[in-house]
């Protein structure tokens, strides 16, 4: 008995441009993740690819659809100012009908479209339709990053600040007199628990030395009230 062997299914000339397609998406994509912005440019230049090059397979891409989205989605300002410069289209939307400016992941990234509108002009792009706010300067942006940047250091000093005085607390004994001022004790710390959150190991040891002179206390006074 003689067998015919399945024939392979023949791969059509779409088949063979998705194939083409994927593999530059992924080549694009590792480089965008990577912030290597002058292998972008080399890449886009040598295979004579648009700045507005599409991801493919679409399925997977219809959050990033291009490449100014999926750096945008990454947080990532430079490669925003280099696909803007080499002229990627900031108002062509997603498959949600975002545009790359709405998907931006923070304050540094939507700047970048903010100021390319400054450098490029209003008649660049209808920056309106692509939902960008108003022109923002490089130095103004420079200011907002400042700012930025100065708030956060506030919020750590403030929460260092914080974890110390509860530390300070902690360790701080509160005497109190007890049967007319003829024996002192230790007040204790309400719930007998402390937060040990960013404290360093000295201050740890010596809060446990205050727990075990507290347990101390309240046992010699247990015994008294017994004889």
């Amino acid at each position: 008995m003689t067998t015919t062997a399945t024939p392979k299914p023949k791969i059509t000339e779409e088949d063979k441009e998705e194939q083409r397609l994927i593999a530059h998406s992924s080549a694009l994509t590792q480089i965008i993740q990577r912030k290597k912005i002058p292998a972008l440019t080399t890449y886009l230049k040598e295979h004579n690819l648009s700045p507005d090059f599409e991801l493919h397979p679409k399925s997977t891409h219809s959050h990033t659809s291009t490449l100014i989205h999926l750096a945008s989605s990454l947080s990532s300002p430079p490669m925003v100012s280099a696909l803007l410069s080499l002229g990627a289209n900031p108002s062509i939307t997603n498959a949600a009908g975002k545009t790359p400016f709405e998907i931006a992941g923070d304050r540094a990234t939507r700047d970048r479209f903010r100021v390319a509108r400054h450098n490029l002009g209003e008649s660049k792009w209808n920056w309106d339709t692509a939902k960008v706010p108003k022109a923002l300067s490089e130095s103004e942006a420079h200011q907002r990053d400042q700012q930025e940047k100065s708030e956060i250091a506030e919020a750590k000093a403030q929460k260092a600040a914080e974890s110390k005085r509860i530390a300070d607390e902690a360790l701080k004994p509160s005497l109190t007199s007890k049967s007319g001022g003829r024996s002192m004790g230790i007040t204790p710390v309400k719930g007998n628990v402390v937060n040990d959150r960013g404290l360093t190991e000295d201050m740890k040891i010596r809060i446990e030395r205050e727990r075990r002179a507290r347990a101390a206390e309240a046992r010699f006074a247990a015994v008294a009230k017994r004889t």
